[in-house]
C-alpha cells in the first residue's frame, strides 16, 4: 500500500538529506500537482528556481507568518525570519518543510548590541535543538558576547554551520584569546563544519537569496590559509592553501580533529555532513598527519572588471 503525502514529508523532515524520499513525494503528487513533481525532480541534481507561480503556491502555508524562504531539491531549504517570529512560530514552521537552515534578520538595525537582546531567549528555545544552520542577519555586528550564549545553551546538539552577517572580534587580545579557549572547549563549535561569517552578493552578480560563506574574521587567523589571487585585467582567479602552522596544529593535538580549521571541509553543507561525505576525519578523532593534507589549488572565471 502506498503511503500518503503527509507520511513521506514526515520522513523528509526527518531526512532532508534523503532524495530517494523527496523522490517518491513527486511520484504521489504526480497526477494532483504535476508542475511541483517536475521541480522535485529537476531540482534534485542541479540549481534550479521554482516559477513564480510554484512559488508563490509552496509560499503559502508560510505567508500567515510573515516569513519568506528559499526552495531547493523542491522544498522549502531555508527560512528566514525575525527572531521574534521565529521564537513565536519556529515549532510550527519547522514542520511546514524539511527546513535545514534558520536565517535569522532584524531589517534596518545598526545596534551593535541588538544580538544580545535576543540571544538569551534564543539559547533556551526548544525548537533550536531542530535547526541544524543558523545563520544570523543584518546590518549589526555579531561579538565574542554573543557567542556564549551559544555555547552555553541546552539545544543545539544538532547545529552544524552557523554564521552571522557582520562578526567583530575582540579590541582586547586577551579577550580574543579567551573567545578562542571558549569555542574550543565547547563541543558544540568543534563538530560544526562551519561558524563565520557571511557577505551577500552583490545584486548585480547574483540573485539576493544567494549567500557567500566566508571565513570569521579576527585579529588571528586559525586553521589553514586561504590565499586569493587575481593577476591585473584577468578573467580568472586562483586560490590556493597553505597548511596549518604547527601552533595551530597543537590545538588539536589537545581538542582532536576540528573540521572547521581544514580547508577541505570548506564550502562543505549541512547535507553533506548528513550524508556522511563531511567532515574528512570525524569531529574530536585524534590526530593524524594525514588530516593536514592542503586542499588542491583551484582556477575559476570571474566577472570581468570592465
Amino acid at each position: 500500500m502506498s503511503r500518503t503525502t503527509d507520511e513521506i514529508l514526515a520522513g523528509i523532515l526527518i531526512h532532508p538529506e534523503n532524495d530517494d524520499l523527496r523522490l517518491e513525494y513527486a511520484d504521489r503528487i504526480q497526477e494532483t500537482d504535476p508542475g511541483w513533481a517536475r521541480f522535485i525532480r529537476r531540482s534534485i541534481s542541479r540549481v534550479v528556481y521554482p516559477s513564480d507561480v510554484l512559488k508563490a503556491r509552496l509560499q503559502l502555508p508560510f505567508k500567515k507568518y510573515d516569513v519568506s524562504c528559499i526552495y531547493r531539491r523542491g522544498f522549502a531549504d531555508t527560512l528566514m525570519s525575525t527572531p521574534e517570529d521565529f521564537l513565536e512560530h519556529g515549532q510550527a514552521l519547522l514542520d511546514l518543510g524539511p527546513i535545514v537552515e534558520v536565517l535569522l534578520h532584524v531589517p534596518g538595525s545598526t545596534i551593535r548590541d541588538t544580538w544580545n537582546t535576543y540571544l538569551p531567549s534564543l539559547a533556551e528555545y526548544p525548537t533550536l535543538a531542530r535547526v541544524r544552520h543558523l545563520t544570523f542577519w543584518g546590518d549589526l555586528t555579531f561579538d565574542c558576547a554573543s557567542l556564549h550564549h551559544l555555547i552555553n545553551s541546552r539545544f543545539t546538539d544538532s547545529l552544524l554551520m552557523m554564521n552571522a552577517s557582520c562578526f567583530v572580534s575582540a579590541d582586547d587580545p586577551l579577550e580574543e584569546e579567551a573567545m578562542w579557549a571558549a569555542l574550543f572547549e565547547s563541543p558544540v563549535f568543534c563538530r560544526m563544519i562551519d561558524w563565520g561569517f557571511t557577505r551577500r552578493v552583490s545584486v548585480d552578480v547574483a540573485p539576493m537569496d544567494q549567500v557567500d560563506v566566508t571565513r570569521m574574521r579576527t585579529k588571528r587567523q586559525i586553521g589553514d590559509r586561504m590565499r586569493v589571487e587575481k593577476p591585473r585585467n584577468q578573467y580568472y582567479e586562483t586560490t590556493s592553501y597553505d597548511p596549518m602552522p604547527a601552533e595551530d596544529r597543537a590545538i588539536e593535538k589537545k581538542y582532536g580533529y576540528i573540521p572547521r580549521l581544514h580547508a577541505s571541509n570548506w564550502g562543505a553543507t549541512v547535507i553533506d555532513v548528513l550524508r556522511g561525505n563531511k567532515p574528512d576525519f570525524p569531529a574530536g578523532a585524534p590526530v593524524t598527519e594525514a588530516m593536514y593534507a592542503v586542499s588542491p589549488t583551484v582556477e575559476r572565471k570571474v566577472a570581468s572588471d570592465y
